[in-house]
């Protein structure tokens, strides 16, 4: 009995048991094999690095990626809006709804980026921006440089990469991934150009090349998806209407919350560290982060395409498709376990072979990040489902509460342990999402869910 039920949940996990589900899985895949080369591609990007510049300026470079990640969240939660509201209005084949929440969007967010660009370059000239990632005088022109470019960039950036949004709404999260990995290849082999055969030592010349490239591809992508693949979505001004707002941020504006929150919670900590142990840490930490992080993205990546088909299948009352898909997304997790196990037993060789002796890894700092990976990916199951069923008011409380906590708390244990307390403090937020994630998405498919826990 019991083997029969293993392998009825293995059939369903790699090939599905109706049509929503084995696009899920086709995604999945997709997604794993492009993860796959994106991984491999990225461990040529460090040494690369780290050939032409030193530690300091890798942990000056990493800080100021984290500071600029926060712009991103800064579309009030419109992305994430229009990716529910799209796939609803596409399940429902209305074209001219889904062209009007696609045109609203981009006028929204065009808007507050642009602003923000305008207030930047007003304000650039009064302010030593370098300070901010805590950089040495002497990198300070270089570390001011950056800022510059990477801002500019990265909002415009930000204003195409709705296009994400989009393709996740039409539930083509493979087609995010393919865009992904084109960036992430054209991106290092203009890298190893310039460092290898131009001999480039700037970081400002390093931050256009990575930060160019990807306005670029986003551009070529949507113009074969709006001109091409879907004209009837083209975003077109006559379109653009107000009363959509309301309607994309009523569910955006929680997860824009949310991910402000998050924000505090993930990408203070280079910040962090740069500030309480210097910029010289960074690197360890950031090391261990991608290296076990790895299970993170992976099983993000399988996650991801559930959170439209929730949607979908939430959208037409079929409840026993989640509940099953939560039963394979467990059956994987324990895979991931399993897998995590042997990255800890090998994790000393692997170092050696991917950044030999440039930085100096503690092996207790991976175990730490193991464990707080495992528990982030469990709870990343329940809030795959909570997020594509729309009841994510709970989670914004909790997220809330843990943002407030979280800076104060890191400050004080990082101070006392070094990145191992940074660490503990990650393990404990990690821990508290597991739990309260688990329980709302058992009452919510129970139909028992009151309350915060049903809105």
């Amino acid at each position: 009995m019991f083997n029969s039920r293993v392998k009825d949940i293995l059939r369903s996990v790699l090939r599905g048991d109706n049509a929503r589900s084995a696009k899920v899985k086709r995604d999945s895949y997709r997604m794993l094999i492009n993860k796959g080369l994106s991984v491999i591609l990225s461990l040529f990007f460090l040494p690369l690095f780290l050939s032409c510049f030193n530690k300091v300026e890798y942990g000056i470079w990493i800080t100021i990626l984290s500071l600029i990640n926060w712009i991103g969240f800064f579309d009030i939660g419109l992305g994430q809006g229009l990716r529910n509201k799209l796939t609803q209005a596409m399940v429902l084949k209305n074209y001219r709804l889904a062209r009007e929440y696609i045109s609203t969007t981009y006028a929204a967010v065009a808007f507050i980026f642009l602003t923000f660009i305008v207030a930047f370059l007003i304000s650039y000239p009064f302010f030593d921006w370098y300070k901010f990632v805590n950089a040495p005088e002497y990198l300070s022109k270089q570390a001011n440089g950056v800022l510059f470019v990477v801002v500019i960039a990265t909002i415009f950036t930000f204003i195409l990469r709705l296009l994400v949004f989009v393709l996740y709404g039409l539930q083509k999260p493979k087609l995010v991934s393919d865009i992904a990995l084109v960036t992430q290849i054209i991106t290092l082999l203009f890298v190893y150009i310039a460092i290898k055969w131009f001999y480039i030592s700037s970081l400002v010349i390093f931050a256009v090349i990575v930060t160019a490239i990807p306005i670029v591809v986003y551009l070529g992508y949507s113009g074969w998806l709006y001109i091409y693949k879907y004209p009837m979505l083209f975003p077109r001004p006559g379109c653009v209407k107000k009363e959509h707002i309301r309607s994309l941020i009523g569910v955006g504006v929680f997860f824009f919350l949310i991910q402000l929150c998050n924000i505090v919670i993930t990408q203070t900590n280079n910040v962090i560290i740069a500030n309480v142990l210097g910029p010289e840490h960074v690197g360890e930490y950031q090391v261990v982060f991608q290296y076990m992080s790895v299970l993170t993205i992976v099983f993000y990546i399988v996650t991801t395409p559930y959170w439209s088909a929730v949607t979908e299948a939430y959208t037409r009352n079929d409840l026993r498709w989640i509940h099953n898909s939560v039963r394979e997304l467990n059956f994987i997790y324990v895979g991931i376990v399993g897998v995590a196990v042997l990255m800890n037993v090998f994790s000393k060789l692997i170092f050696n072979v991917w950044i030999g002796d440039k930085i100096e890894v503690r092996y207790l700092l991976v175990f730490c990040m193991t464990v707080y990976v495992l528990l982030q990916a469990y709870g990343n199951i329940y809030l795959s489902i909570i997020n594509g069923i729309g009841k994510i008011r709970l989670q914004f409380v909790v997220v809330f509460a843990a943002a407030i906590l979280y800076i104060p708390l890191a400050l004080y244990l990082t101070r006392l342990f070094g990145l191992y307390g940074l660490l503990i403090v990650m393990i404990l937020m990690a821990i508290v999402t597991a739990f309260w994630a688990s329980v709302q998405y058992k009452l919510l498919i129970t139909g028992k869910a009151r309350g915060i826990f049903n809105s």
